[in-house]
């Protein structure tokens, strides 16, 4: 019963985004958020997210067709949005750099941002779980996310580290060799 309540908890209440930061694996993620009253750490996978123009219709499952305004108010001919893992990003640049610079592509446009910006600029400094994830999520495990599963909150549908939600907070981090110590206090 308890478990269950705090994944209702977690799932439910709109998360106060304290840190994000890299971890080893490309592509991943710590989050630390405050749900309620308690501080909760997630992983999160954001994917390499960048657009492409192409002069001729695609299809598949990694593009999906967009609607947005190009930079320098080049005209949209097949505006689609293309979501690899990281990892596959980093492995084959070169290869998806061939396949971008192809006659039928007209431009790609954000390959150069990087996913921890995009992690800022799609959850702010408030998220909650989408609510068309929350019923899947609902008595899973609930310690990994992805970006997609989150939605952004406006500071005017949820306040952020309201006086008195954290009274002191100090974290301490010490690490030598492989060994590290993590200290919340």
């Amino acid at each position: 019963a308890f478990f269950r309540k705090q994944t209702l908890s977690i799932i439910d209440t709109p998360w106060q985004i304290v840190q994000v930061a890299e971890m080893d694996h490309p592509g991943l993620y710590k989050l630390w958020a405050l749900i309620g009253s308690d501080l909760h750490c997630f992983k999160l996978h954001v994917p390499r997210i960048f657009y492409v123009n192409s002069r001729i219709p695609r299809s598949g499952d990694s593009w999906r067709r967009v609607s947005k305004s190009l930079p320098r108010s080049t005209p949209v001919i097949n505006l689609y949005e293309y979501s690899i893992p990281e990892e596959v990003w980093l492995g084959h640049q070169g290869e998806l750099g061939a396949e971008l610079s192809s006659p039928d592509i007209e431009g790609a446009y954000e390959t150069q941002v990087p996913p921890l910006f995009r992690v800022l600029v799609k959850l702010g400094c408030v998220c909650q779980v989408s609510r068309r994830d929350a019923k899947f999520l609902a008595g899973r495990d609930t310690d990994s996310f992805d970006i997609n599963q989150l939605d952004f909150k406006t500071l005017a549908e949820c306040s952020y580290l309201e006086p008195g939600s954290v009274k002191h907070l100090y974290i301490y981090h010490s690490f030598s060799d492989h060994r590290a110590m993590l200290g919340i206090f």
